[in-house]
């Protein structure tokens, strides 16, 4: 009650980076003010993300096989973020590994501690912590999909990322994710924590080359 009085009394103009977020205010202390809530979308520099003619290049700098079909995931914290759903793109890339793709499968991991391992019949490089932007946009370049599951999220920086390279995604459908991601335009959108769902949707971009 102390919240709704002293945002009706104060000027307030609350910035939300999602239609998703700015509808959540409406049932929030910040009732009061959403009419003056607008909406900003969380960019990036474009002349840094992009796409480029051919992956190649991009996974010769990343010592990945030119001819692998390769997954990747971001986050700050790598698999150990506790606000993505790390187990359930473990679980799907396993299952795109096992049930096979025509070429070997790599599953590429910014984000935590360097690591090379095998998850099933795929091998995880980790990349650990990436500083530089042209860098971190190398990863994308040489990704076919960027997987993105996530357990909470306003808006995806790192979806935003791979779209501007033009990586197709598959993410969570959750929060404000199904403004970015345009489900079999821009990507795919699969349950929370659902592993086959996430698995049949890298499948399909890798072999039926949707987007």
């Amino acid at each position: 009650r102390r919240k709704r009085e002293a945002f009706t009394a104060a000027r307030v103009y609350p910035i939300c980076t999602s239609q998703w977020k700015r509808q959540c205010i409406e049932t929030s202390p910040l009732a009061a003010v959403a009419e003056q809530a607008r909406v900003i979308h969380l960019g990036v520099d474009t002349t840094v993300f992009q796409p480029v003619p051919d992956r190649a290049t991009a996974r010769r700098r990343l010592g990945l096989p030119e001819e692998a079909a390769v997954v990747m995931f971001a986050a700050s914290t790598g698999k150990k973020n506790p606000f993505k759903d790390y187990a359930t793109l473990e679980k799907a890339t396993r299952q795109v590994a096992e049930h096979g793709v025509g070429r070997p499968l790599w599953f590429l991991l910014v984000g935590g501690e360097p690591t090379r391992e095998t998850l099933g019949p795929a091998t995880v490089l980790g990349l650990g912590h990436i500083h530089e932007r042209a860098e971190l946009a190398g990863c994308y370049q040489a990704a076919d999909v960027f997987m993105h599951a996530t357990l909470a999220d306003t808006w995806g920086l790192t979806i935003t990322e791979a779209l501007a390279c033009g990586t197709p995604v598959v993410a969570t459908a959750l929060g404000g994710i199904p403004e970015q991601v345009i489900d079999g335009t821009t990507g795919l959108l699969a349950p929370l924590r659902d592993a086959e769902a996430f698995a049949a949707a890298v499948y399909r971009l890798l072999i039926d080359e949707l987007l």
